[in-house]
């Protein structure tokens, strides 16, 4: 036997029709917060901030919290969309190495203000280069 809930649905047992009815109550008469953007005061929009850089749109509204990365090998197209707080940033890339940078970027991991820094493995091939080829590190 199957059973309706108020907006017309079809159930397999009246406890699961009641729920239906429960739960969507809950949803009209709860805006879903998630969705709005304090900045517009209207829900699901954002501002499109496109024509800025991206480290410019990371000090004004924050490190993305979603990044999309679309690659075309094909085309030598790479599209990285981002999403940080009231904004979306969207930009083409000619390599997929760059428009990774630029998720990274968009995430906060580089600002490409900052001097990179040698991992202890790149400190220790330089060493030896210099110490020569073969040799070992403090065996000299």
């Amino acid at each position: 036997m199957a059973y309706n809930a108020k907006d017309g649905s079809t159930h397999h047992s009246a406890s699961r029709a009641s729920l239906h009815d429960e739960l969507g109550e809950r949803k009209l008469n709860k805006p879903n917060a998630e969705h709005r953007n304090p900045q517009s005061g209207v829900s699901g929009q954002t501002q499109d901030v496109s024509n800025m850089k991206i480290k410019d749109v990371v000090a004004k509204h924050g490190s993305a919290h979603e990044i999309h990365i679309k690659h075309d090998h094909a085309g030598g197209m790479h599209h990285v969309t981002s999403h940080h707080k009231g904004a979306h940033h969207k930009s083409t890339h000619g390599s997929a190495d760059e428009a990774h940078m630029h998720a990274g970027m968009a995430a906060g991991m580089n600002t490409g203000d900052e001097e990179e820094t040698e991992t202890p493995d790149e400190a220790a091939n330089e060493n030896e280069q210099e110490e020569g080829q073969g040799a070992i590190p403090g065996m000299a």
